[in-house]
C-alpha cells in the first residue's frame, strides 16, 4: 500500500533530523571561513567540494571545517570587535564599511560578491 504525503514527509524530515544531530550539513553552501567537504562512510575525507558541486554518492556526507586562514582571520577580527569592543556599527551594516579598507569575497566563484566590513 502507497505511503501517504504527510507520513512520508515525516520519515524524510526525521531521516534528516538524524543526519543534522550527526553532524552531518544538509544542503547549501558553507558560510564566510568555511568550506564542505565530502566524507565517505567510514568518516574519511573524499574531497573538499567547489561551490554548486553537489555529493554523487548516497553514502558520501558533508561537512563544514574551517576555510582558507585569511577568511577565518577576518571572522575571528569580527567577532573580537562584536565581543571585545562591543561596536554598534557591527550590528548596523550601513555603518560597517569602515573598518576594513579591502573588500573581502562572500561567495568564491563564478557569483561572487565582495563586501566591505
Amino acid at each position: 500500500m502507497a505511503m501517504s504525503r504527510a507520513t512520508l514527509s515525516a520519515k524524510v524530515f526525521a531521516g534528516q533530523c538524524r543526519l543534522i544531530e550527526l553532524g552531518f550539513r544538509q544542503g547549501g553552501p558553507g558560510g564566510f571561513g568555511l568550506r564542505r567537504v565530502l566524507i565517505d562512510q567510514s568518516g574519511a575525507i573524499k574531497a573538499t567540494s567547489k561551490p554548486g558541486e553537489h555529493k554523487s554518492l548516497q553514502t558520501d556526507r558533508v561537512i563544514l571545517v574551517p576555510g582558507p586562514e585569511q577568511e577565518v582571520a577576518t571572522v575571528h577580527k569580527i567577532y573580537r570587535w562584536l565581543v571585545d569592543d562591543d561596536l554598534p556599527c557591527l550590528k548596523s551594516p550601513s555603518a560597517s564599511t569602515t573598518f576594513l579598507s579591502t573588500p573581502i569575497v562572500i561567495a568564491p566563484g563564478p557569483k561572487a560578491r565582495s563586501a566591505r566590513f
